[in-house]
Formats: structure tokens, sequence, C-alpha cells
């Protein structure tokens, strides 16, 4: 790409990387689901906005995808907390963090470690609250099918049909390469 970071393409020139991680946790485990439930703390029901993944205290936390950091600091019940806008209207938060390791106005990568699991706020053992937002609003992360990461276009786009033509002719010629892309 233009911005020297490596990708994988469909022919089409989209990204096969999705804009958002579904799980911003490595081996993470949903511990309470999005949805209406009985609030472990408060004890009557309530809109459960986000999904809840329980992992030790420490635990990395990753940046769903791409963006700047909205907010980061204290956030009441939440605690220790992150927001970030990603594009197309997206935004993700995490909560009850015990290590916050980004900044207001940063820029994050996909897969960069924003800070740590932790049970800060109102918050009865160590998990991370996870939150997505589309246009302001809470959606399940389990249930929304998010967009590729990016489109290819412009000059870009050629570059990158230029390239991949040239491969697909050293396929055919190398007979070796044949056969594999024949499936023989």
């Amino acid at each position: 790409s233009d911005g020297g970071d490596a990708d994988y393409f469909t022919p089409a020139g989209s990204s096969v990387r999705k804009a958002l991680l579904r799980t911003p946790i490595d081996g993470a485990r949903l511990t309470s689901g999005f949805g209406l439930r009985r609030h472990p703390i408060l004890g009557y029901s309530l809109m459960h906005k986000g999904v809840d993944f329980g992992a030790q205290t420490g635990t990395p936390i990753q940046a769903a995808g791409d963006g700047v950091v909205e907010t980061a600091g204290w956030h009441g019940g939440y605690g220790q907390y992150v927001r970030i806008k990603h594009g197309n209207g997206y935004a993700t938060a995490y909560a009850h963090m015990s290590r916050i390791g980004v900044k207001n106005g940063q820029r994050v990568r996909q897969g960069q470690v924003i800070g740590a699991v932790g049970t800060t706020g109102r918050s009865t053992g160590p998990h991370l609250h996870y939150e997505v937002m589309q246009n302001g609003k809470q959606i399940s992360p389990t249930g929304v099918r998010f967009p590729s990461g990016r489109k290819l276009e412009g000059r870009e786009f050629e570059r990158f049909r230029r390239a991949a033509g040239a491969l697909d002719e050293e396929f055919r010629e190398t007979p070796q390469l044949a056969l594999l892309n024949r499936g023989d």
C-alpha cells in the first residue's frame, strides 16, 4: 500500500482484513453477552450494551481496528476506559482496564496493545467490557458483519492489478506452478 503496510486483497481490491476485530483479547472467553441481563452488582435488570471477556488481570488488550483514541482515562462505573473512533461511523470502547497504554488523540493500529485487563470501576472481577458503536449506538459485536478494512482505488488499485497480472502470467509460464494452478 502507499502507507507501506502489508495487506491481502481480493481481485476486486477489497482487503480481506476486517475493519474491526470481533475479540480484542487473544484466547478470550465470553462471560456476559449483549442484551438485557440482571446486573451482578446493582441486582436489577439493565441493558448490557457490550460483551464481557473474562481474563487474568494484566492480559493485553488490542485495538480492534485502526483509529484515533477519543477518550483514555477514568470513566465512572467503567473504571479505566478507552474509546477509539474508527472509520465508517464505527467506534469501540474498552472498560475496567488495569492499565491504559494510549493517550487522547493518539493514532492506533489494529492489533496494537492499548492497555491491560483489570477490575476497575463497577466490576466483580478481572474482565474486559467491550463495546462496538455504529453511528453512536451500541451494537452487538457478536452479531454484526464488519466491513473490510479498506478498498484499493485509483492509482493504487491499478498498481495492484498490474502486479497481480504479472504474477498470474508467471504462474502460466512456469510448468510446475501451472500444474498447481490447475489443481492437478
